[in-house]
């Protein structure tokens, strides 16, 4: 499920999650195990596109809308270099790329309104 994804490097490219990204999914999955599920899914289908994509050094898929932000902040916190992905409705996965040691990290998972205060 989620958390060997996660664990597992797609080629030499690694995924990392951020604290504040494991609490928001573990407090979704309290809150509403269904939607949880649908949103683990939906991110196990991003993650492995992302990955093969950096390996690759192809684009991720349009159905994504996936950009780097300018200048993001989340609770007074700059992220200069972040990306967002639209997973589906309004639910954005924000995350970084880090090139030099070809990581990706994701930070948080919300609505517009909740990310972008």
């Amino acid at each position: 499920m989620l958390r060997i994804i996660f664990k597992t490097a797609m080629g030499s490219w690694q995924l990392k999650m951020a604290k504040t990204f494991k609490e928001i999914l573990e407090d979704l999955k309290k809150a509403d195990k269904k939607r949880y599920k649908k949103l683990v899914e939906k991110l196990e289908l991003f993650t492995k596109e992302l990955l093969e994509a950096l390996e690759k050094g192809k684009p991720v898929s349009k159905k994504y809308r996936l950009h780097q932000l300018q200048n993001f902040r989340y609770k007074g916190i700059l992220y200069p270099d972040a990306y967002d992905a639209h997973l589906g409705g309004d639910t954005l996965l924000i995350f970084l790329i880090d090139k030099s040691s070809k990581t990706v990290i994701y930070l948080f998972l919300g609505s517009h309104s909740e990310l972008f205060k």
